[in-house]
C-alpha cells in the first residue's frame, strides 16, 4: 500500500518561464469513500474495531458484535474530511508550465490525524482524462500533466491507519470469548435433565447421604442454569457467576467419577437391565459428557475471586461488564451454535486505508501560441524559409498587465531561435525585412482558446524597370532573368 512516511519531493522546474503562474485550489463537495464507520457533516468517525471488521472476512454477527460500540473498540479517529477543511484551499495548488501543468499537494491534517494526497486526475466534464500518481519523499508531493485547458483538478486524500498484531487479535476473538461462555450454559442447561436423573440414581444406588455434598453441588449447577435461563442480563450472569458453574462442574465430576470406579457401583450397573444409570453416568462424566466438557472449556470472560480475567478487558476494557451487550445475544448465540470455536491468530502489523477524499480545483487556463516565420524570395507564409514556435499557458481572464511580460521571454526565446537558423546579417534584415506582428495589439486579457501571437519577416518590394518590358515589383532577394541578353541580374 502506499507509504505514509515522510517523503522527499524531488523538483526540477523548466528555467524557460520567467513568470510562473500559481493557482489556489477551490473545494468541492465531494461523498467520501469510507471502508468504516461513518460520514457526516463532512466529519468522519470510525474506530478500530469498526476497521478491523470491514477488512476481514466475518459473519454477519461477528461484525455487529465487533462494531456494537459495546465493547472496546480501540481507538477511535474523528476528522474533517480535507474536502471541508478550512485549509482545503490551501492544500492543491497548480502551476502552469510550458506544456501543461504541474500539481503540488500538501498534506493535510487536524492537529492529530494526517490525511496524504495519493493521485491527481484531470477531469473534463465528470470524465476522467488522466490520472497520475503524486510523487515525492516529503510534502508537497506532485504530479505533472501536458494538458493544457479547462478542467477539474482532482487529488484524491488518503486515511490510512496502521494497526497492530495485537489489537487485531483481540478484536477479532471479541465474539468467541462471549461466545465460549454462551456455548458452556447452552451445555449446563442441555444437561439439567441428567443431573436430575442423576441425583435419583443416588438414591437408587443408596449413596445420598455419603454424597451429600455431591447432592448440593449438583443442585447449585441446577439453580445457576435456571438463574442464566430466566435473566435478562445474561452475560452479565456468565461473568459473575460461571466461574462458580466451572468450579461446581470440576468438583461433581471428581466425585461422580469416584462413585462410577465403585464395585458396588459397576454391579449395579450390570445389573441394571434398562442401562439409564449407565447412560447417565455417560451424560455427564463420558468423553463428551457435559461435566467433562465444562470443566475443562475456556470460561474467557469470567471472573475470579471478583477479579475481572484479562479476556474480559480484552471485550469491554478496564470498565468492565456493559450492560449494553446483552441487546446482542442473538449475535452471540449465533456465534455459539455455528462458530469454528478457534481463536484467531494474528502475526503482522496491518496498514489500512479507511477512507479517502477529494480536494478539487478548478483550471481555467489556455495557450497563447508564439509564431516566428521568416519569408525570403522565393517561398511563402504558410511554407517559409524558417519557421519556429513556442507557448505559454495562461488562466484564463488573466489581464495583459499580467501575461505580457510572460509573452515577451517567450516571443524573445523563439525569434532568436528562429534568427539563429536564418543566419543574416542584421544590417540587411533591418533595412530589406519588414517586421510584422499579429495581433497587433494584445488582448485586454486572455479568453478561452488563448491566440496565435505571429511574426513574420518580410522581404521589402522593389521596382524593377529596364528597356525590355514594363516594370515590375520584385521581393528582395529575387533572381530576375533577362531572357533578350541570356543574363541574370539579383536584387541587392
Amino acid at each position: 500500500m502506499k507509504k505514509m512516511i515522510v517523503r522527499k519531493l524531488k523538483r526540477c522546474l523548466a528555467g524557460i518561464l520567467a513568470v510562473t503562474t500559481v493557482l489556489s485550489s477551490s473545494s468541492i463537495a465531494y461523498a467520501a469513500d469510507t471502508l468504516a464507520g461513518s460520514v457526516v457533516d463532512s466529519k468522519l468517525s470510525v474506530t478500530t474495531a469498526e476497521i478491523v471488521a470491514a477488512e476481514n472476512d466475518l459473519t454477519e454477527s461477528e461484525a455487529a458484535i465487533i462494531s456494537s460500540g459495546y465493547v472496546d473498540a480501540g481507538i477511535s479517529y474523528e476528522t474533517t474530511l480535507p474536502s471541508a477543511s478550512k485549509d482545503a484551499s490551501e492544500l492543491v495548488k497548480v502551476e502552469n508550465t510550458e506544456n501543461g501543468v504541474t500539481v503540488y499537494a500538501e498534506e493535510y491534517t487536524d492537529g492529530i490525524i494526517t490525511w496524504v494526497p495519493s493521485t491527481a486526475a484531470i477531469v473534463v466534464d465528470e470524465v476522467t482524462v488522466e490520472e497520475k500518481e503524486l510523487k515525492g519523499d516529503a510534502a508537497p508531493y506532485s504530479a505533472e500533466f501536458d494538458y493544457v485547458g479547462s478542467c477539474s483538478i482532482q487529488v484524491t486524500y488518503e486515511l490510512s491507519v496502521k494497526i497492530d498484531a495485537s489489537e487485531q487479535e483481540r478484536i477479532l476473538n471479541i465474539p468467541e470469548y462471549l461466545a465460549e461462555g454462551v456455548r458452556n450454559y447452552d451445555v449446563l442447561l442441555a444437561a439439567s435433565a441428567d443431573i436430575s436423573n442423576f441425583k435419583t440414581v443416588l438414591e437408587t444406588l443408596g449413596l445420598e447421604e455419603q454424597y451429600s455434598a455431591l447432592l448440593l453441588w449438583l443442585g447449585q449447577l441446577e439453580d445457576r442454569a435456571a438463574d442464566y435461563e430466566n435473566t435478562d442480563a445474561k452475560m452479565k450472569c456468565l461473568i459473575a457467576d460461571g466461574n462458580n458453574v466451572r468450579i461446581f462442574a470440576e468438583s461433581c465430576y471428581i466425585s461422580i467419577s469416584e462413585i462410577y470406579e465403585l464395585p458396588a457401583v459397576q454391579a449395579a450397573l450390570e445389573a441394571d437391565k434398562t442401562g439409564a444409570s449407565a447412560a447417565c453416568f455417560e451424560a455427564l462424566i463420558g468423553t463428551d459428557g457435559a461435566l467433562t466438557y465444562l470443566k475443562d472449556a475456556p470460561w474467557y470472560i469470567v471472573s475470579r475471586n471478583g477479579v475481572q480475567s484479562t479476556y474480559a478487558t480484552a471485550v469491554f476494557g478496564e470498565d468492565g461488564y456493559n450492560a449494553g451487550i446483552e441487546n446482542l445475544m442473538t449475535a452471540i448465540q449465533s456465534v455459539a451454535d455455528n462458530g469454528s470455536g478457534e481463536l484467531a491468530s494474528v502475526s503482522e502489523d496491518k496498514y489500512v486505508t479507511v477512507c479517502t477524499d477529494i480536494v478539487s480545483c478548478n483550471m481555467n487556463s489556455s495557450t497563447v501560441n508564439v509564431i516566428v516565420k521568416v519569408v525570403t524570395a522565393g517561398t511563402t507564409e504558410a511554407n517559409p524559409a524558417v519557421s519556429k514556435t513556442g507557448s505559454i499557458v495562461v488562466e484564463n481572464e488573466t489581464a495583459k498587465a499580467d501575461y505580457e511580460a510572460k509573452l515577451a521571454d517567450k516571443e524573445s526565446e523563439v525569434e532568436n531561435a528562429a534568427l539563429a537558423e536564418w543566419n543574416e546579417d542584421a544590417e540587411v534584415i533591418a533595412n530589406k525585412y519588414t517586421r510584422t506582428v499579429t495581433p497587433a495589439e494584445l488582448p485586454e486579457k486572455i479568453t478561452e482558446g488563448g491566440f496565435d501571437y505571429v511574426i513574420v519577416y518580410t522581404p521589402n518590394e522593389y521596382k524593377v524597370s529596364t528597356n525590355y518590358g514594363d516594370a515590375a515589383s520584385y521581393p528582395y532577394g529575387t533572381v530576375i532573368k533577362l531572357e533578350e541578353y541570356n543574363s541574370e541580374i539579383q536584387l541587392f
